[in-house]
């Protein structure tokens, strides 16, 4: 099964709604404000991996593995020197460190076993 890709003209209405949205609904302004903290100046990879995860259901809960095949099943493009399981595996740490991704479990050695998007309210 191929999956499917957006255009990039695509990407650029997605990011037009959500920024007319964001700066028109005053509900809205908490919203904007973590988004602009958070999301200043990512990768465009990481960026498409942050707006996946805001697809899952809110409180969902995803485990670091699943989240990064998924990743690499749909989102990630990579050159051929790059190996997408170790960009994969890399970017939760990175949505973390954003306070995009909150960490849910850990395991036996500390590092995030389990995610959930970070609550907006």
């Amino acid at each position: 099964m191929k999956s499917s890709k957006k255009s990039i003209a695509e990407w650029k209405r997605v990011r037009d709604n959500l920024a007319w949205e964001l700066s028109n609904n005053p509900s809205l302004e908490l919203m904007r404000t973590i988004l602009l903290h958070s999301y200043h100046k990512p990768p465009f990879q990481l960026k498409h991996c942050s707006l996946y995860c805001s697809l899952l259901p809110e409180d969902y809960e995803i485990r670091r593995n699943r989240i990064s095949r998924l990743w690499m099943a749909g989102v990630l493009e990579m050159g051929n020197d790059i190996l997408p399981e170790a960009v994969a595996k890399s970017y939760p740490m990175e949505l973390i460190s954003r306070s995009l991704l909150q960490v849910k479990e850990r395991n036996e050695f500390g590092m995030p076993w389990s995610f959930k998007m970070h609550d907006l309210k």
